[in-house]
């Protein structure tokens, strides 16, 4: 996006662009984890099932049906795969997702669909899930870094980016090793799919996504707005 913006901007000797990267002001370790049983319960979740969650706008430039295609492919096969997919809050594709869902006859059985929850409820929920979907579509990719990347990165959740390969969102990812990013191509449910039957039999790869998805949180505080500050401040010409 910065570059996109810089063109409107070279012409002019007297202005500068910075970008203040962003944050969340909640994190896993200013989490109470209370309530965090009392969300297994009221949404039925087994402490066998680990979870993948999609949180916020469901919009139509969020490529969410490879996720459900994958579980679908891992069912058709037989394939052991012991995650669940939560898809929480709301927007103009929530409706299509959920009755493709159930054509699968995937609804309430490894898809779920939540409406928003508060505050508590919604940190209850990213503290004992284990892998955080983002995804952009081709229109988007390039202009759009979304917020929630940031929050999941608090909780120390994984990414499972599903964007392309140029996207900030899919750099971020690669570049820290705190996720998995996949093309949303054609191939994407199948690629999906083969990495659910991968961590599945494999616990201890998420552990080591876990551990930099935290390092990378550590890069996105409050205090590069400071940094930032205190460098344009100075360079601020007098009048």
């Amino acid at each position: 996006m910065k570059v996109g913006v810089s063109n409107y901007i070279n012409n002019q000797s007297n202005c500068s662009l910075y970008v203040v990267p962003p944050w969340s002001p909640h994190s896993i370790d200013s989490h109470s984890n209370n309530k965090d049983n009392e969300i297994r319960k009221r949404f039925n979740i087994s402490m066998d099932n680990r979870i993948i969650v999609y949180t916020g706008n469901i919009g139509l430039t969020h490529p969410l049906e490879p996720v459900i295609e994958a579980f679908y492919i891992c069912e058709a096969s037989q394939s052991f795969n012991d995650f669940i997919f939560l898809i929480v809050g709301d927007g103009l594709k929530k409706t299509k997702l959920f009755n493709y869902a159930r054509e699968l006859d995937l609804l309430d059985k490894k898809i779920f669909f939540l409406d928003r929850l508060v505050d508590d409820d919604f940190y209850s929920l990213l503290s004992i899930s284990d892998m955080s979907v983002v995804a952009l579509d081709a229109a988007l990719a390039q202009a759009s870094l979304p917020s929630k990347t940031f929050t999941a990165l608090s909780f120390s959740l994984p990414i499972l980016s599903i964007s392309d390969e140029k996207a900030a969102l899919s750099i971020l990812v690669t570049e820290n090793d705190c996720g998995f990013s996949i093309q949303p191509d054609s191939e994407c449910a199948v690629a999906i799919a083969l990495l659910l039957q991968q961590l599945s039999n494999n616990h201890f790869i998420l552990d080591g996504k876990r551990n930099n998805a935290f390092f990378t949180s550590q890069k996105f505080t409050p205090k590069n707005a400071d940094i930032i500050l205190h460098e344009t401040h100075l360079s601020w010409p007098s009048k």
